[in-house]
């Protein structure tokens, strides 16, 4: 699992929100936010900006996440 998802899911836990919510706030529905954090979907660079909106502070982990889409999109 990509270290920023794991951030993330980290943060929903200790805020207590469910998967509705904290997708909300990460600008996705409750079920995309599921697909993403069980590795199913992938988030997209809207959602990345939305989550770096609301959590400025994980900007290093959203560029790794990015490169790791950048190597997908290679292969």
């Amino acid at each position: 699992m990509d270290k920023l998802i794991e951030t993330l899911l980290e943060r929903q836990r200790k805020s207590g929100e469910n998967d509705q919510v904290f997708g909300r706030r990460l600008g996705m529905s409750r079920a995309l936010w599921n697909a993403v954090r069980h590795g199913r979907r992938r988030m997209t660079v809207k959602h990345l900006g939305r989550m770096l909106w609301v959590y400025p502070d994980l900007e290093n982990e959203a560029l790794e996440y990015l490169k790791t889409i950048g190597k997908e999109v290679q292969r």
